[in-house]
């Protein structure tokens, strides 16, 4: 069995996943004590709960934050702790479940869900953008994640867009809240546009808690459309994610495949 497992800071979800289908998921809550071995004692539940009596094979993970997906560490990550550091989550759970497993950025796996699964399938050059509680990508060139030299790539929340403050401050689902529809539309068509203009991608896949407010995205989409220097950038297609929670899993749970 190959289980995915998208760690939020609010939740944690688990399924098991065979030939792209997610099965019944397991979510509990994510520790609000900042402690990695809590979140990790989570993860462990969750992963037993979705496997019963069956032997893992693999884990694939995705975790908001700074992930150094070659050792399996957490670098730096809300759920587990402002003070974390080099957490071995990977290593740990593979003892625990004498299996491998794969740890990866949560946008970036998401974006791979929706890559090979979902709305951006037919792309082979995709830009998931994650709009919640935070706003982060995943890039995906040529069915890959693309990581960047410091595994940082994809944090389009840090864009200084208007006044100093960042996209992620201006668009996020709190910046809804505070500031309305019309703000956020603006504010969201404008880190469109960026994405378009620097990445050139086949597509972008607008996900998290934000791309369930269609009439949102499209407007947003309008006003990208709208400040583009290069015709042919019109052309591309900014799409609502079709997968929504289920991506992260089946992303995290191709990575977790890969490995067998």
């Amino acid at each position: 069995m190959i289980i995915g497992v998208d760690v939020g800071g609010t939740k944690i979800a688990a399924a098991s996943v065979r030939r792209g289908r997610v099965g019944q998921a397991v979510v509990l809550a994510t520790p609000q004590t900042q402690r990695p071995n809590e979140v990790l004692r989570v993860i462990v539940q969750a992963v037993r709960q979705v496997a019963g009596a069956e032997h893992v094979s693999a884990i694939g993970l995705g975790v908001a934050g700074m992930i150094d997906w070659r050792s399996g560490k957490v670098i730096q990550s809300v759920p587990f702790g402002s003070g974390v550091v080099e957490f071995p989550l990977g290593p740990r759970l593979s003892r625990t479940f004498h299996c491998s497993v794969a740890l990866e950025n949560d946008a970036n796996v998401f974006a791979l869900g929706e890559a090979l699964h979902g709305a951006a399938r037919q792309y082979r050059n995709v830009v998931g953008l994650t709009v919640g509680t935070g706003i982060g990508a995943g890039i995906i060139f040529d069915r890959e994640i693309y990581h960047g030299k410091n595994n940082l790539a994809g944090e389009v929340g840090f864009i200084i867009q208007d006044n100093g403050r960042t996209f992620q401050d201006l668009a996020n689902g709190a910046a809804l809240k505070r500031y309305g529809k019309p703000h956020e539309v603006t504010q969201l068509g404008y880190g469109l546009f960026s994405l378009l203009t620097t990445l050139d991608p086949d597509c972008i896949v607008v996900g998290g808690g934000v791309a369930k407010e269609a009439k949102i995205v499209e407007k947003a989409r309008q006003k990208a459309y709208s400040r583009v220097y290069y015709p042919g950038l019109r052309q591309t297609p900014i799409l609502i994610s079709e997968l929504f929670e289920q991506a992260a899993i089946l992303g995290a749970a191709e990575l977790a495949r890969r490995l067998l």
